[in-house]
């Protein structure tokens, strides 16, 4: 396993397509149209970045793309990427026009086209496509809607569609499920089974306070095979096949789940105390364990991970932050509570550390380590937060900026 420091400029979002091949979105400034009213998404360019020869190629750099909605690949190896390109009808419609192109082929074309009020998503509605597979996608639109009693407004109400690149088709969904609390994430596990997650945190904006039972939406954590799932949906089952990990309503919320290793990470939130249960999933054996923490929900007291193929808790303290290692009921590791943890990698800890020299500037340092000898591999002074990951190779990427 080899580590590479990628360069890339500020204001850029890598995602992993291949082994070797990682698309690189950068936002430019700002776009004006012809009645010098500004468009509310970025204006982009789409990199493909080839690891094993360090290498870019811009996408089509002369047509104009936006950043409309967030991308959300489900598939182990991706084979198309979308981008949008809008054109002005008459202000304020907008033709939105949804472009794929093909990695391999180098083939692009328009899939999906339809109008709207541009007004409309400057602050009420937020766009994301799941990216299924080289065919189909779900495009699902948030909402912002006001709660019962009028004093909260949240992205809390769904416009969900299946879509057919090939035969340019769509199709509405008819489960309920996925309707009242959208999906919130789709995580690949293997070639044709992602992890999903459904239904709002009601943690998040303190809704658990402003949202009443009635008005709340189930939320569900569950395994499905992609090609089943599309299926369920062109067919407008009323429940599409899932199997259940866990599924909570009101009184508890989910969190974000992490995959780490063959473990999927999540913890159940209860909305009145907020103490937690941290779950660690382990979805081939498909065994479960379970850490109860009764102090208050927060993120940055405890970092639920997994390290040697081990669960562990990284528990912040007041001068340190200790590693514990739940199966040895043992802390194994300690490290200076300033030491901020970046990322957690196939036992690489990445760390942002500050030092204070005598009569000097504080400097920061982005430092690798390989667990659990904790022998640094990697070293650089640095102010930036770089992004990173694991390729096919298993070689850590990480992205830094203005290197």
């Amino acid at each position: 396993m080899d580590i590479k420091i990628v360069p890339k400029e500020a204001h850029t979002r890598c995602y992993y397509l291949d082994k070797d091949l990682i698309l690189m979105i950068r936002a430019k400034k700002d776009t004006v149209d012809k009645a010098e009213s500004v468009i509310p998404f970025p204006s982009v360019d789409y990199y493909l970045y080839h690891v094993d020869t360090n290498t870019r190629e811009n996408i089509l750099p002369n047509v104009n793309k936006y950043m409309v909605c967030d991308l959300h690949f489900c598939e182990k190896t991706v084979t198309q990427v979308y981008f949008f390109y809008l054109e002005y009808t008459k202000y304020p419609v907008v033709t939105f026009s949804l472009f794929s192109y093909n990695i391999s082929t180098q083939v692009c074309r328009e899939v999906y086209r339809f109008e709207d009020n541009i007004k409309r998503y400057e602050s009420e509605r937020k766009m994301e496509l799941f990216a299924l597979n080289s065919n189909y996608f779900l495009m699902q639109t948030k909402i912002l809607t006001a709660n019962i009693r009028g004093d909260y407004s949240g992205y809390t109400s769904f416009e969900i569609f299946l879509y057919d690149n090939n035969n340019r088709m769509k199709f509405e969904i008819a489960d309920k499920r996925l309707l009242n609390g959208g999906i919130m994430q789709m995580i690949p596990l293997a070639k044709n089974v992602c992890a999903i997650r459904m239904g709002y945190n009601l943690v998040d904006e303190n809704r658990s306070s402003f949202l009443m039972k009635k008005e709340a939406a189930e939320e569900f954590i569950g395994l499905i095979s992609v090609s089943q799932f599309i299926s369920d949906m062109i067919l407008k089952l009323p429940v599409f096949t899932m199997e259940y990990i866990d599924e909570v309503y009101y009184d508890m919320t989910l969190s974000d789940v992490s995959k780490q290793g063959k473990y999927l990470i999540y913890s159940r939130i209860n909305t009145d105390d907020y103490s937690q249960e941290i779950i660690f999933y382990e979805y081939v054996k498909k065994d479960t364990l379970m850490v109860v923490n009764k102090n208050p929900y927060n993120r940055d007291l405890i970092m639920p991970c997994v390290l040697n193929k081990r669960p562990y808790l990284i528990r912040k303290k007041k001068n340190h932050r200790e590693f514990y290692c739940i199966k040895k009921n043992n802390v194994m590791l300690k490290l200076p509570s300033d030491d901020e943890i970046v990322d957690l990698l196939n036992d690489f800890i990445v760390i942002k550390s500050h030092k204070r020299p005598l009569f000097k500037k504080p400097e920061s340092y982005l430092e690798v380590y390989r667990y659990d000898d904790m022998t640094r591999v990697y070293r650089e002074k640095t102010d930036c937060t770089p992004q990173c990951m694991i390729n096919g190779g298993d070689d850590l990427l990480i992205f830094v900026e203005g290197k």
